[in-house]
């Protein structure tokens, strides 16, 4: 019944309003860094655990994923992106346009052996 009454809640309408407008032909995708999309994970959150929590959850994320991140390499592979607060987002949480991302820098790292004695990061902006 609790999760019920979570679904009437006004923040989860507001999110299921901006999923409907989602699908309109006005709206312009964004491609998300990670597998749960923000809105789905702070969907999640209000339902699970109240309001504060998903609005706490949800400026945490956009700050995260709207900011520039990094490729981290190590030994020739990148294996995820290091954000903006400093935190590492490994494969296994990242979407599939983030997962292209991060091949395609191991690519550029393999072919070019000058690449390995850089910084080990590269840097980019969240795709929009």
């Amino acid at each position: 019944m609790q999760k019920l009454r979570a679904w009437l809640h006004p923040f989860c309408i507001l999110i299921r309003l901006y999923w409907g407008l989602k699908k309109t032909r006005w709206y312009k995708p964004r491609l998300c860094l990670f597998k749960v999309s923000c809105s789905n994970a702070v969907f999640g959150a209000c339902v699970e655990h109240g309001t504060w929590q998903a609005i706490r959850w949800f400026l945490r994320r956009v700050v995260t994923c709207t900011a520039e991140y990094s490729v981290v390499h190590e030994d020739g592979q990148a294996i995820g992106l290091k954000l903006a607060s400093g935190r590492l987002a490994l494969r296994d949480e990242l979407s599939e346009s983030s997962l292209t991302i991060l091949d395609r820098a191991t690519e550029v790292n393999t072919l070019d052996p000058k690449l390995t004695d850089q910084p080990d990061t590269t840097s980019g902006r969240c795709p929009s």
